[in-house]
């Protein structure tokens, strides 16, 4: 009798493990789209776009914190929106538990002081200026720094324009950054915004999740910031004490394979890195500021070795790596397309032998920064020690849409940013 059950078991386990099969294949064939189907464990609705579509996320997001019953959780990297602030407010009155977390740079500019000053709403700050000593023989050098336009130089040169530091490394505010937009509704609501809530950023990318998993992996990344864990938070090894929130990033959703990694556990731009060099076709690089001199490397390699490679930079492109980023030929969006979001794709184009390869769409909430947050010079009369913003002290989120396969098995999904992508270059390119 239990070995029948068994056996019984068995084979429903089969059916079942078939029929995904058969639902994911017929979904990648699907020329019209990947259509909305009943029982995915992760269901997925993607936004990316100016005025319209960004009026589709606000008007939609505004409708779910109405109707939230039991908990908002919010990691907001900036709020210029009355609408949203009106609604967490309204929820903390109808005795929703609305907790918020926010960047420390933020805390003095208004944005956050209503949350702040309601006895209903819990609201943390984090990231914050960061008083160091990364290793013991640095101390000397630190002894006077004076701040530049895009990093902070320290020396054991006396100057009287320079500000005496005490022998420690001390990184200004607003080299920490809390990147994250995104909101926990209820126990299965997900909503992850890569823009501020602000006019700052003319195009939005987001994406809209009913899934208990990735809830709970934004959840373990929320209470961490809340409970005073940000990427400045660093053991007595002088490394981020953030952990891993979960341990399989890729899932299956209705509308195709999509990754979630945090930052700066998994360190983002190490894996934009990584698939750069993995591209067999092209490359295509949009970003506010790129400084990583590692992914510049990456992006000279592909482009000498006849890849297509393309980087469109915002007004906020920092001057430290400005020749090896001309190297790059990049376009510089005019000033009227506002603030950059960072989007990456992977081989849209065709490969040398004219064959498509799976495509890849990264998304990330911050800039392509440093890795390193700080190097040694050695110049004369003296040595000095520079330090910029790096992702190793940026809270933030990378998503990306994941093709596999060859051929016909694309994700239309994907075809949205990347038209996206296209269409920006192209209004920079003809200014």
């Amino acid at each position: 009798m239990r070995t029948q059950s068994l056996r019984l078991l068995a084979a429903a386990m089969v059916a079942v493990f078939t029929f995904c099969i058969a639902q994911v294949a017929e979904a990648s064939d699907d020329d019209e789209g990947i259509s909305d189907r009943d029982g995915w464990l992760h269901f997925i609705d993607y936004y990316v776009g100016q005025d319209d579509e960004i009026e589709a996320i606000r008007s939609r997001l505004l409708a779910e914190l109405e109707e939230a019953e039991d908990r908002i959780d919010a990691a907001i990297a900036g709020l210029d929106d009355e609408a949203v602030e009106g609604a967490l407010v309204d929820a903390a009155n109808r005795g929703v538990r609305v907790r918020v977390v926010a960047d420390e740079h933020l805390e003095d500019s208004g944005q956050f002081d209503t949350l702040v000053e309601h006895n209903g709403i819990d609201v943390a700050f984090g990231d914050g200026e960061l008083a160091y000593l990364p290793e013991p023989h640095l101390s000397p050098i630190l002894e006077y720094c004076v701040d530049e336009e895009d990093h902070t130089n320290c020396t054991r040169a006396q100057s009287d324009q320079q500000q005496n530091t005490e022998g420690i490394m001390v990184r200004p505010s607003d080299y920490n950054v809390m990147s994250h937009t995104f909101f926990l509704i209820d126990a299965t609501y997900v909503w992850n915004i890569t823009a501020p809530l602000s006019d700052e950023q003319g195009t939005w990318a987001a994406f809209r999740a009913m899934s208990e998993e990735l809830a709970n992996s934004f959840e373990r990344e929320f209470r961490q910031m809340h409970g005073g864990v940000f990427a400045t938070t660093l053991s007595v090894y002088n490394g981020p004490l953030k952990s891993i929130t979960h341990q399989d990033p890729l899932r299956m959703t209705n509308r195709g394979q999509l990754r979630v990694r945090f930052n700066p556990q998994e360190r983002l731009v190490k894996n934009v890195i990584d698939e750069v060099l993995r591209a067999r076709a092209s490359v295509f690089v949009m970003t506010e500021n790129l400084t990583n001199e590692d992914l510049i490397n990456a992006l000279k390699y592909k482009d000498e070795n006849d890849f297509e490679v393309r980087v469109l930079l915002g007004q906020g492109q920092a001057e430290s790596l400005a020749d090896e980023v001309a190297a790059l030929n990049p376009v510089e969006a005019p000033e009227q397309m506002g603030r950059l979001p960072t989007m990456v794709v992977i081989d849209s184009e065709r490969d040398r032998n004219g064959n498509r390869q799976p495509r890849l769409v990264q998304i990330l909430s911050h800039e392509l920064w440093r890795a390193e947050p700080f190097e040694v010079l050695a110049r004369l009369p003296a040595n000095w020690v520079r330090f910029y913003p790096s992702d190793t002290f940026a809270d933030g989120v990378m998503w990306e849409i994941v093709e596999s396969g060859f051929g016909s098995q694309r994700n239309p999904e994907a075809d949205r940013f990347i038209d996206t992508w296209e269409s920006m270059w192209q209004e920079a390119s003809d200014e």
